[in-house]
């Protein structure tokens, strides 16, 4: 197993593989970005189980069994160090930390030489956090007396491209960045890029400095271009310390011009450091008396932050941030769901970016609806940075031969109901009508238009009904009535109307005018209200809980599960198989319980007890093998009072990565939205953090036995306040902005 406890300060994650099988799962904890660019720090780009990655977020390419896929890119870390024509190895172990209150990455790797030389190379890596483009590495060789003729191979690596899927099929890759140049200019390496399908070009720099060298020499391999410095080890006093600075950009050649001019390598991380000290003094969670639970916290905080900021004015966000091309970079719809929920009381300017992408591909959402027999916006399942649908509708088994179907491409429906729900909460929490006027309620009418268009009249049931659908729980295929989608669409058009109808913050005159330049009649409106009074909700099981899917109770049922952490750790070997080749499961189990994200997001949709019901009775039948299954059980286990269950799926949720099995070869990058739903365990379920009006803010605080204090940051209709969590109840300080009541509810 890799060590990733953290340090009792809670700061630093010390990361060592434990076999030489585990490096692709080092690389992804110890991943570093910005909003531009994600990268992973690799010990050794020649390991054959290293998977480095650098990832631009606007740059995608056509894709191996998806429309397009984000890019794989030149990787700037490519080390080597040379005695003469023999390379120094890496010694096990390596020591690399990742530092959360700096943002770096420290490496201490011990190198030995083809004569039992012993060399110490330590480094300190940054993706810069206030200038997009830019990433820096400090690095200092230790070379003992005696040991001569060493050199320093630095280059970009461009030998692994994309593999399929993310690493599916990982012997089927493609390079998709092309080097149509390579200019050496003083320190620096100049690559002229494009991409094979696009055509887009690319300008990536990379300027290494070093004091000790005697020599620079071109470096040219297959799909490596660098130099290769010839260093003075020279000892003055025994050991020899030679310094080398490595200072890249990235982008398209207008984003990078000029953002390091004049600025060496330490004056760069001074000011990354120091934006991160801000950051955290700004967006700190602090959780007194549980160290545990503060350092898995702050883990979280620093891979969401590290992933958005600096703010853009519009951004597609993938699954897994830029840590990895799983999911070929798509987005679904685990951002309006998880992620905005933190943004939108964080850092609003985020939340508000994300719903603009979504808005300005209002278009590719449109045609997305009309090409699959509906009306409105249908915004897929899984989008790219094109707003089109990119997910894959068949997947190779290699080298089996064989495809499997993907039916969440056709079958999942609800993703538009949650960009309209990410639409209310985003209004609620920051009163941004603005944005509501501007382009909210334009989504929120046309994936009400959607919603209208997917329900039909049945009249053996005398209700508006949902065919051959998936919801959230991606092992029932082909249900009708999921009642997760039918709540969710039914949603939909009531929050519409209440739109049109001024009574949820969109002004008459505007409400007036996005109806007229949408076309919508009254006659549409009296459409919707029909459907939303006589939508199909499936009979309950047992007549007490909530039934996932109409036919649900007709289902064999499956023994109850006892906990077992990590993906799969509630499957059986035949239940492992069913969910590897993406068949409809034949029992009762589901992969992440329908009913309880739907009592998450909509609080008032059960009464207590039937939300009890609900609880007892799915938790046992829920495999959590997702990573987006533990937020809505701990949020509704902390509303129901039950601080141990709470607990434990705010530690499955904030651990995802660092408790992850099986660790061999791992591609998945970092499951940002479980870090997302941490967040929402402790802000919507210990808290109960409830948005009222402008002026009020209701909370329902249930503090965990253990807990002595929790404290967290907020943003609220234009405020910064801190709400701060104690035996004797909750206080509120107010940061900024004006005057803000808060109602203290019953827990």
């Amino acid at each position: 197993m890799s060590d990733t406890g953290m340090t009792p300060a809670g700061w630093l994650l010390p990361v060592t593989a434990a076999g030489p099988r585990q490096a692709a799962y080092a690389e992804a904890l110890l991943h570093l970005a910005n909003s531009h660019q994600g990268l992973r720090v690799p010990l050794d780009v020649d390991d054959p189980h290293s998977e480095p990655g650098f990832f631009l977020r606007d740059v995608y390419d056509a894709g191996v069994g998806v429309d397009r896929e984000i890019v794989n890119l030149p990787h700037p870390l490519g080390l080597r160090v040379r005695q003469g024509y023999e390379r120094l190895r890496p010694d096990c172990p390596a020591t690399r930390t990742l530092d959360m209150r700096d943002g770096v990455v420290r490496s201490t790797t011990p190198l030995t030489g083809p004569d039992g030389d012993r060399v110490l190379l330590t480094t300190v890596t940054a993706v810069h956090a206030t200038r997009p483009s830019v990433g820096v590495m400090t690095g200092t060789l230790r070379v003992p007396a005696g040991v001569s003729s060493l050199a320093l191979d630095v280059f970009w690596d461009n030998t692994r491209g994309n593999a399929y899927l993310g690493g599916a099929v990982p012997e089927l890759a493609m390079v998709h960045t092309l080097v149509d140049g390579v200019a050496h200019r003083g320190d620096a390496v100049e690559l002229d890029c494009r991409l094979t399908g696009t055509g887009e070009r690319l300008l990536l720099t990379a300027d290494t400095r070093c004091e000790r060298v005697s020599r620079r020499i071109p470096l040219t391999e297959f799909r490596r271009w660098g130099q290769t410095l010839v260093l003075d080890t020279q000892a003055r006093g025994g050991t020899a310390e030679v310094r080398f600075d490595l200072v890249w950009q990235a982008g398209r050649a207008q984003d990078v011009a000029d953002e390091v001019r004049g600025a060496g390598a330490d004056e760069l991380l001074a000011e990354h450091r120091a934006e991160w000290h801000r950051r955290w003094r700004a967006h700190g969670i602090t959780v007194d008396g549980d160290p545990e639970v503060q350092e898995a916290v702050r883990y979280c905080q620093f891979q969401l932050l590290q992933h958005e900021l600096p703010a853009r004015t519009s951004a597609v966000t993938p699954a897994r941030g830029l840590s990895g091309c799983y999911h070929s970079g798509a987005t679904f719809f685990d951002t309006e769901l998880h992620k905005d929920a933190f943004w939108a009381w964080t850092v609003p300017e985020v939340a508000r970016a994300h719903l603009v992408f979504r808005h300005e591909h209002l278009p590719e959402a449109r045609e997305f609806a009309r090409t699959t027999g509906f009306a409105g916006a249908r915004f897929p399942e899984a989008a790219n940075d094109a707003g089109r649908e990119n997910g894959p509708h068949r997947l190779l088994d290699y080298p089996e031969n064989r495809d499997i179907t993907e039916w969440s491409v056709r079958e999942v429906l609800h993703n538009s109901a949650d960009v309209a729900y990410a639409v209310h909460r985003y209004h609620r929490v920051t009163g941004d009508t603005g944005f509501l006027t501007a382009r909210g309620a334009e989504l929120v009418l046309e994936t009400a238009r959607f919603a209208a268009s997917v329900f039909t009249w049945d009249d053996a049931t005398g209700a508006h009904v949902v065919r051959s659908v998936m919801g959230p729980d991606e092992y029932h295929y082909h249900v009708d009535n999921n009642h997760f989608t039918n709540v969710m669409l039914r949603w939909n058009l009531v929050y519409a109307l209440a739109l049109l109808d001024g009574t949820e913050g969109l002004p008459a005159p505007e409400a007036a005018a996005v109806a007229r330049r949408l076309g919508i009649t009254q006659e549409e409106r009296r459409h919707w209200s029909r459907i939303a009074r006589s939508v199909l909700i499936p009979e309950p099981l047992d007549g007490e809980v909530p039934a996932q899917h109409e036919g649900y109770a007709a289902l064999p049922d499956c023994p109850p599960r006892a906990p077992g952490h990590g993906p799969s750790a509630r499957l059986s070997e035949e239940e492992r198989a069913l969910a590897d080749d993406l068949q409809p499961f034949p029992t009762r189990l589901v992969k992440q319980a329908d009913i309880l994200l739907l009592a998450h997001l909509l609080p008032d949709v059960f009464d207590p007890a039937t939300l009890a019901r609900a609880y007892d009775y799915y938790e046992p039948r829920t495999a959590h093998e997702s990573s987006l299954s533990a937020a809505p059980h701990g949020v509704v286990a902390a509303r129901l009072g039950r601080a141990d269950a709470a607990l434990a799926f705010l530690s499955r949720a904030a651990r995802y990565n660092l408790d992850y099995t099986p660790r061999e070869d791992y591609r998945n990058g970092l499951h940002l939205s479980a870090y997302a739903g941490a967040w929402q365990i402790l802000v919507e379920g210990f808290l109960g953090a409830t948005p009222v009006d402008k002026d009020t803010l209701a909370l329902a605080p249930r503090l965990p036995p253990a807990w002595r204090e929790l404290t967290v940051p907020l943003a609220y209709q234009g405020r910064r306040l801190i709400v701060c969590l104690r035996r004797d109840g909750p206080s509120v300080r107010l940061l900024s902005g004006t005057k803000l009541r808060v109602r203290v509810d019953d827990a």
